[in-house]
């Protein structure tokens, strides 16, 4: 869902028909239960599945073309019951998806494949430009059969993103990407050096990322500790130290108390 700044209460939403063969965007306003939404609709014949949407209606996803590839998608919200929806370009390969939108709908982040691997990659896309540049990856980042690197969000104004990069014999390390300095952080490494990893021995997957007033960064995953799977919340402070709550060591806490 995004919404746009300022005192307004418009939002926009996207979400997809069962089948996959309809894509919506909406836009509504309101406190009401249900606010109130107006849709513009696309119906396709191929599967259509949005992942994100600006706070000025730009839904992006991914949808399949008539040679059934899975290609990068967008649908801009009109008000008039149809989107203007139409494909944009990868890094090149047969297989795209994106993921996040910034909130001014100039950014798009996502991983595709390439012309020469058929593994993904992440990528950002400017849409006034038309032009797509690959994000670097973590040193000595491998790739599995699939996956070399993964985009999982990004903040408001897309100069941070946030995903993953694969390193054989670890698994998935969360990644956090300066799209200006065009950087890229192994999150696991930072925390571990500053002596904040807590109970984590690898953060791995990383789902979403927000920038406060005051410029911090809030990121959200999961990660590896030695009684399994656990959720936490990084937070990097302006961003110049971390500190992490690690939720699902928290949830443990709680369940011994009660």
């Amino acid at each position: 869902m995004g919404a746009p700044g300022g005192l307004s209460d418009t939002f926009y939403g996207t979400f997809n028909r069962k089948d996959a063969l309809a894509a919506f965007v909406e836009q509504g306003s309101g406190a009401g239960d249900p606010p109130s939404k107006i849709r513009d609709t696309k119906n396709t014949t191929k599967e259509t599945i949005m992942r994100g949407v600006s706070a000025t209606g730009l839904a992006v996803g991914q949808r399949r073309d008539d040679a059934n590839a899975r290609r990068n998608y967008m649908m801009q919200y009109e008000g008039d019951g149809a989107p203007d929806a139409k494909f944009f370009k990868g890094l090149g390969g047969d297989y795209a998806v994106a993921w996040a939108v910034s909130g001014d709908g100039s950014k798009i982040f996502g991983h595709s494949r390439t012309a020469t691997s058929t593994v993904l990659a992440p990528y950002m896309y400017d849409v006034a430009t038309d032009t797509i540049v690959a994000l670097p990856v973590l040193p000595g980042t491998t790739s599995t059969s699939t996956v070399y690197g993964t985009i999982g969000g990004m903040n408001g104004d897309g100069t941070w993103a946030v995903g993953s990069c694969y390193k054989s014999g670890i698994g998935d390390l969360a990644t956090l990407w300066n799209t200006v300095d065009m950087t890229a952080l192994d999150l696991t490494q930072w925390a571990s050096d500053r002596g904040i990893l807590g109970d984590f021995t690898r953060l791995g997957r990383t789902y979403a990322i927000g920038q406060d007033l005051q410029g911090n960064l809030w990121i959200a995953g999961d990660g590896a500790t030695a009684a399994g799977t656990r959720g936490y919340l990084l937070v990097v402070p302006e961003p110049a130290t971390l500190s992490l709550l690690a939720l699902g060591g928290l949830g443990l806490i709680r369940r011994r108390r009660a």
